[in-house]
């Protein structure tokens, strides 16, 4: 063969390769759009507008859909916090075998220490505190944790420290029930506060108007790109040392709330998840990492599913678990 039939098969070649590329990088595309307009249809059939940021590891792909739009927190805003009560014992300055007093004004609604113990005389070590935070959403632990790591200015401040912006932690669980509920701050507990309200009074125009107010008020609120950010960091150790990170990432694996939601309608064989929940009003949320199987590396998802203000849990808890689904099957069966 002589030199320019050479050079004429070689062309050839690399516009093959070319070409070759070129329809993978649409395959790609097309399989990217799909899966978003999947999850927008998950959403509309179940009558809730979702937030969704997910990013796989170590590949860094990722799907986005309204991920840089606030969402309130809830219950989710608790993973910042035990984070940053694990920094803050990296740094020297809390142990996670101190006592720490759970005072009778601490007591919450949703919360077994108020269940099981209203008296005084309760003293629980930093590490239990953030195990009934995170594994049971304990909301008299979380207000006792927070106050012990010093306050939600603290752990925003933390997280901006930490470059992850979108995201903001303001009030104990006991103030922002009360500021949905719209509750006068007064002295004693949350707890008997609550216990004292005529739920009978209430009417629909009274629900619609205390989240519309939660929607409005940014405090407590963050992205699902933020969130997301932060998983993969406490997954990646770039927030806390190794040991810390570790302690985390084996709590919320234990994680007992929303077993409807990430994991609903993955396959019946247990998938390795470490998650946390949140509810509030209209707002369903779930946050975690999954290990894919056969080494098909993790995958960070976070989804708030946001509708009216008396969304019914199961509604929301259907449309996140249809987007985890649809999730689990692209990362692990798309090509890179």
């Amino acid at each position: 063969m002589n030199v320019c039939a050479v050079g004429r098969v070689a062309s050839l070649t690399a516009l093959i390769g070319l070409a070759t590329l070129a329809l993978a990088a649409n395959a790609r595309a097309d399989a990217h759009a799909t899966v978003i307009a999947e999850i927008e249809r998950h959403a509309r059939a179940h009558g809730v507008s979702v937030g969704v940021s997910a990013l796989h590891l170590p590949s860094g792909r990722r799907v986005q859909v309204n991920a840089d739009e606030k969402f309130p927190l809830a219950s989710t805003y608790k993973v910042p916090m035990a984070a940053y009560a694990l920094h803050l014992v990296g740094e020297g300055e809390l142990a996670l075998d101190q006592l720490i007093e759970v005072k009778t004004d601490d007591l919450v609604v949703s919360s077994s220490i108020t269940r099981l113990f209203p008296h005084p005389g309760i003293q629980l070590s930093l590490l239990n505190l953030m195990e009934a935070t995170l594994i049971q959403s304990d909301n008299t632990a979380t207000d006792v944790l927070l106050r012990t790591v010093g306050g939600g200015e603290a752990v925003t401040d933390w997280l901006e420290a930490s470059g992850i912006d979108g995201m903001r932690v303001d009030r104990n669980t006991a103030d922002l029930i009360r500021d949905y509920m719209q509750i006068p701050r007064s002295n004693g507990s949350m707890a008997q506060q609550y216990e004292a309200l005529d739920f009978d009074d209430l009417q629909e125009a009274d629900w619609i108007g205390f989240y519309d107010a939660l929607l409005a008020d940014p405090r407590d609120q963050g992205t699902p790109n933020a969130m997301a950010q932060l998983l993969a960091g406490l997954w990646q150790d770039a927030y806390l040392d190794a040991a810390y990170g570790e302690t985390l990432r084996e709590i919320m694996a234990r994680c007992l709330t929303g077993r409807a939601r990430l994991s609903g309608r993955m396959p019946e064989q247990q998938l390795p998840l470490a998650h946390k929940t949140g509810t509030l009003g209209g707002t369903v949320n779930d946050v975690g990492v999954i290990s894919l199987p056969d080494d098909g590396g993790t995958l960070v998802i976070a989804v708030y599913a946001r509708g009216a203000s008396t969304l019914e849990a199961e509604a929301g808890e259907r449309a996140i678990a249809e987007v985890s689904r649809t999730l689990y099957d692209y990362f692990l069966f798309s090509e890179e």
